[in-house]
């Protein structure tokens, strides 16, 4: 098992505290500026040590705030590639792969040496200096240099990543990924695990399309870049008729009954302002919610999407079902009945 709890105290107003388990594939860090990304990777790796907590990479302990345990660097066999360009500004490519293959007899590491190199398209690049190739080349240098040691675990800092970059690291190496990246695109891509950090500490993780999909707090809809939020309140409930009137600041919003005491709308709608009337397509037994809470997505093509606070934060989303929209949130369905224009929205 490989697993992080990590606590550090950064500055006065500002500290660490993560706990999270790292598994197969590509595990993306997804955050604003100043979240603690970089810190993360580093006390992971060993260059910073953390104040508490303990760090495990297949079991094996690399980090024991309680026993004094701290595995240098060199040891943990975690590779790391920073911000920053790293290769050795003096010696060729080859001679700075030829450098991390130096644990190996002289033929085995020319044999390494040659396949990586030929594996991530270094051919024409490896009898040149790291200045004297462009700067995709140097971040692939970097990239095999790194793997040539066969790390346990691969540390992988904000540098622009592609998804064919990411790609050809997953190709190369067996060993679980860790990513900062600040390209959502990106982390439904090539990730298979995705963990919001917001003010040091990780507000969301699962699945790339899980946590995009379901958002569990308006600070994560806000992260993820979701613009219409607008707060509300369920004002009539007709549970005979089976509707009920959500009050909006500036409009109002006629729905099928929910059992819930506040409401968030989220809309895409390209084409102007209009309300619709939904019916249950499938009906289901009547939930209650809670307003801590908010499910949004946006959605294009004309469609709209309603978001709801849910304890459980369901999908929202809208799609194309045999030329009409079909509203689904969480395992509700609702097809359009009638739509009447707001009397005033934006």
């Amino acid at each position: 098992m490989t697993h992080a709890r990590i606590g550090k105290n950064i500055r006065p107003d500002f500290s660490l505290d993560v706990d999270f388990a790292i598994g197969a594939g590509v595990t993306a860090i997804y955050g604003p500026a100043g979240a603690g990304k970089t810190v993360l990777l580093e006390s992971i790796a060993g260059l910073v040590r953390p104040d508490s907590g303990r760090i495990l990479l297949e079991d094996v302990i690399l980090f024991d705030a309680a026993s004094g345990v701290h595995v240098p660097p060199r040891l943990r066999q975690c590779a790391y590639i920073g911000q920053t360009e790293a290769l050795f500004p003096h010696m060729t490519l080859r001679r700075n792969l030829m450098f991390a293959a130096r644990r190996w007899a002289r033929l085995e590491r020319h044999r390494k040496v040659g396949e990586i190199i030929e594996r991530f398209d270094l051919a024409e690049a490896a009898g040149k200096r790291p200045g004297e190739v462009a700067a995709e080349a140097r971040l692939r240098g970097e990239m095999a240099r790194a793997l040539l040691p066969e790390p346990r675990l691969l540390l992988a800092d904000d540098r622009g990543w592609t998804e064919t970059l990411v790609r050809q690291l997953r190709a190369a190496s067996a060993c679980p990924i860790v990513l900062v990246t600040g390209d959502l695109d990106l982390c439904c891509a090539a990730a298979d695990n995705l963990a919001i950090l917001s003010a040091g500490r990780i507000v969301q993780r699962g699945a790339p399309r899980q946590v995009l999909d379901q958002p569990e707090s308006l600070e994560v809809a806000r992260l993820l870049g979701i613009p219409n939020l607008f707060p509300g309140t369920i004002a009539a409930l007709d549970p005979g008729h089976n509707s009920s009137r959500l009050e909006l600041e500036r409009f109002s919003l006629t729905s099928p009954t929910f059992a819930a005491t506040s409401a968030a709308i989220a809309c895409g709608w390209p084409s102007g302002p209009r309300t619709c009337a939904f019916t249950p397509a499938m009906p289901r037994r009547a939930r209650t919610w809670s307003a801590s809470s908010c499910c949004t997505r946006r959605t294009g093509g004309g469609g709209c999407a309603w978001g709801f606070p849910m304890a459980f934060s369901r999908t929202c989303r809208g799609t194309s079902s045999r030329g009409g929209r079909i509203i689904r949130i969480g395992r509700w369905s609702f097809h359009p009945r009638r739509c009447a224009s707001f009397s005033s929205l934006f």
